[in-house]
């Protein structure tokens, strides 16, 4: 599902390739348990036949330490298509809602 050459970025830094971006998501989703993730607000700015890009609101609730958290922000994703794979993340960016 991810590109090898894929790039997130997060509030928690840059990760850039699978093997880090894989560590990254590791140490976030340990932390968290119980984890509830939505996405709302979906906009495919473009869709082609080997590329596509969206925008989008994300909710997400969880236990971490034994409370009850959550949080909210806006994200936007790169995906690109190829014949043996399908569609893997190239690109994803995470952050905070606008003011």
């Amino acid at each position: 599902l991810i590109h090898p050459d894929a790039c997130f970025l997060f509030s928690s830094g840059s990760h850039h390739g699978k093997q880090a971006i894989g560590e990254a998501m590791r140490r976030v989703f340990s932390r968290i348990r119980d984890e509830r993730y939505c996405i709302s607000a979906l906009h495919w700015g473009h869709i082609g036949a080997d590329i596509a890009c969206a925008s989008y609101r994300f909710d997400w609730q969880g236990v971490i330490d034994g409370e009850l958290a959550s949080g909210a922000g806006r994200g936007s994703c790169t995906l690109l298509r190829d014949e043996v794979h399908g569609w893997r993340l190239l690109s994803e960016h995470l952050g905070p809602l606008a003011a």
